[in-house]
C-alpha cells in the first residue's frame, strides 16, 4: 500500500498503512490524531463524527436533504490562547503571575508562527561549555 501524505499546516504527515507501523508509532499517531480531536469545539467534533455516515440534513427553508455527510470543513472563529499575565493579589499585598485563557477574534490575526525549540543544541551547548572549564 502507498504511504499517505497529509499537510496539517507548513508539515507534511507521511501515514504508512497501519499493519506497517510499530505499536510505538501507532501509538503517536493515536495521540497526534486524539489531540487534535479533543481540541475541537463540541458542533465541530460532532460534525466530524458524522463524517461517512447517512444524514438529514435540514434547510432553513425546512426542505430535508438526505445524503451522506462527506466532509466537514471547520473554519475558525476564535483563538484560545493562554498568557500569563501579572495581577496585583490585595489579600497578600503582592504580585503574582497568572495564567488566564484569553480568547482572540481569527480576523485580527495576521499570521501564526510556530516556535520549534531543539534540545539537542542546548545539550551540545552544555557539553561544549563543560569541555572549555
Amino acid at each position: 500500500m502507498p504511504v499517505l501524505e497529509v499537510e496539517v499546516g507548513p508539515h507534511r504527515l507521511q501515514l504508512k498503512p497501519l499493519g506497517e507501523m510499530t505499536e510505538e508509532e501507532l501509538r503517536d499517531e493515536c495521540a497526534m490524531w486524539r489531540a487534535m480531536f479533543l481540541n475541537l469545539d463540541a458542533e465541530t467534533r460532532w460534525l466530524l463524527w458524522l463524517v461517512g455516515k447517512r444524514v438529514n440534513i435540514i434547510l432553513r427553508n425546512y426542505e430535508i436533504v438526505s445524503s451522506n455527510l462527506f466532509r466537514v470543513v471547520a473554519e475558525p472563529k476564535f483563538l484560545y490562547i493562554g498568557r500569563a499575565i501579572k495581577r496585583y493579589d490585595p489579600v497578600e499585598d503582592r504580585y503574582r503571575i497568572e495564567l488566564v485563557l484569553e480568547q482572540l477574534s481569527y480576523g485580527n490575526v495576521m499570521g501564526i508562527q510556530e516556535v520549534v525549540e531543539s534540545r539537542e543544541t542546548e545539550a551540545e551547548e552544555v557539553a561544549v561549555s563543560v569541555d572549555k572549564q
